[in-house]
Parts: C-alpha cells; sequence; structure tokens
C-alpha cells in the first residue's frame, strides 16, 4: 500500500525555492518531484516558464516544439538545451511505465480522475495502465533499481515494504531475471515445484494450488478497490502459469 508520505510527497511536490529552470529540469530528471513555480514566479527570476504549449496543440520546451509528426527547432537552440532534451528522451525511453505510472498516481491521489481516458488517448488497455499505477503506488522511488526491469517490481509489489525492499536488493546485486526471482521468492515461501516433477508430485502440489487459487478468486469477487483485484488476478495468473510449466515438465518425462 502507498505510504502517506509517498501520497503527501506527490501532492506538496518538493518545493523548487530559488532553483533556476535549469535545476528544476536536473531535478525532475533525476527523479526528484519538484513544484514548480508559477508564470510570475519564473518572469521575476527573468525566465520562461519550461514547457509552453501552442494553440495546434504542439509543446514547445526550451525553443524545441514537439509536434504529434515530430520536432520543430524554434530560433537557435543552445547546445546545452539540445543535450538535455535527448537525454530527456532517453529518460522516458527507458522509464516509461514509471513515468505513466507515477503520473497517473498523482492524479489518483489529487482526484483528477483521467486514467481511463489517458490509457486510450495512449492507446493501451485500461487495465495495463491501472497496473502501471498499481506499481507504482506500492514501491517508492527510493526502492527501485534502474538495472531491473518494471516486471521484477512488478513482482514484489503486492509484499511489504521490508519484503521489498529484500528482494530487489537480491535480484539487483545478483543480477537476476525475473524467473529466476520468482523461483526464489517461491523456495522463500515453501511451494516452490523441483527440478524433476513426478506425477505423484505434481498431484500434490497442483491439490495444494488449486487450494490457494480457489481461496485467491474467493478474495478476487469479494474485493472492491481497483488496485487489491489486480493484486489477485495477478497472483492467480501466476499459479496458472506455474501449472502449466509444471504440466510441460511432466510431460517431458
Amino acid at each position: 500500500m502507498a505510504s502517506d508520505k509517498m501520497r503527501k510527497d506527490r501532492k506538496k511536490g518538493k518545493s523548487t525555492g530559488n532553483l533556476t529552470q535549469s535545476d528544476i529540469m536536473d531535478n525532475m530528471l533525476s527523479g526528484n518531484m519538484v513544484e514548480i513555480p508559477d508564470p510570475m514566479a519564473f518572469n521575476q527570476m527573468g525566465l520562461s516558464s519550461a514547457i509552453v504549449k501552442h494553440d495546434d496543440g504542439a509543446l514547445e520546451i526550451n525553443s524545441i516544439k514537439v509536434h504529434r509528426t515530430g520536432l520543430e527547432f524554434v530560433g537557435s537552440v543552445t547546445e546545452e538545451d539540445y543535450q538535455l532534451f535527448g537525454e530527456t528522451l532517453l529518460q522516458i525511453e527507458t522509464a516509461y511505465q514509471w513515468i505513466v505510472g507515477d503520473y497517473l498516481a498523482y492524479g489518483v491521489d489529487n482526484n483528477y480522475g483521467m486514467a481511463k481516458e489517458f490509457a486510450e488517448k495512449l492507446g493501451r488497455d485500461p487495465s495495463t495502465v491501472r497496473d502501471w499505477t498499481y506499481v507504482c503506488n506500492q514501491i517508492e522511488l527510493s526502492y527501485r533499481y534502474d538495472n531491473l526491469s518494471f516486471k521484477h517490481h512488478r513482482m514484489v509489489a503486492p509484499m511489504d515494504s521490508q519484503q521489498q525492499k529484500y528482494w530487489l536488493r537480491e535480484a539487483s546485486e545478483n543480477r537476476w531475471s525475473t524467473s529466476k526471482l520468482q523461483k526464489m521468492i517461491a523456495e522463500a515461501q515453501g511451494d516452490a515445484l523441483p527440478a524433476k516433477v513426478t506425477e505423484p508430485m505434481y498431484k500434490k502440489w497442483a491439490e495444494q494450488s488449486q487450494n490457494r487459487v480457489e481461496l485467491a478468486v474467493e478474495k478476487y469477487q469479494g474485493e472492491t478497490d481497483g488496485r487489491k483485484r489486480n493484486a489477485w488476478k495477478r497472483y492467480i495468473e501466476s499459479e496458472v502459469e506455474r501449472w502449466q510449466q509444471a504440466l510441460a515438465s511432466l510431460e517431458d518425462k
């Protein structure tokens, strides 16, 4: 569950004080949430707003206009602004799910109510975007590792914060794949399948797993909170995936 501190940080943001425009952009690119001053504050500092929206829908960032069909360089763009824009593109490319998820989590916390519409504009299934938002709500920024995939983080999202920290640290330091992380978690929880599966082993494990799934289905059907329903759904899907893997292993014998 997202901590109260996370929600307060998202709502309040980080005060910019006397930060320059470059400082603000650096903070954003570093993952630090900042509260952008109003245009008057920028004018008093002798700066223009970082992002300008034009009547045609284009967004202008430091003299670089972003159209739906490409970029337009307005006037003379400094090398510093050019490099900064490139870094922003790379950051968005590698952190797309996190950016969208944190953006919508902020909207949820502030009751902006636009998640479904935004998902449609992205051309994404609303359930996929809700999943990204759920993971971002569950895992604090400071717990995330840039050498792990979003899927690594999704696997530990239902856990409490201490478990999240432990498993993500282990996965990062040992460079585990998502399947390795899943296996290590399963072994720690005492419900992992052995490498060699016999029919009696499979039947016993399948019965135990079936009981867990039936309980999870009941929880899913009775849950009204969308985020928790998604968590139960993912748990059920992971169990079904493991059934398929176990059956394949059994059939190979």
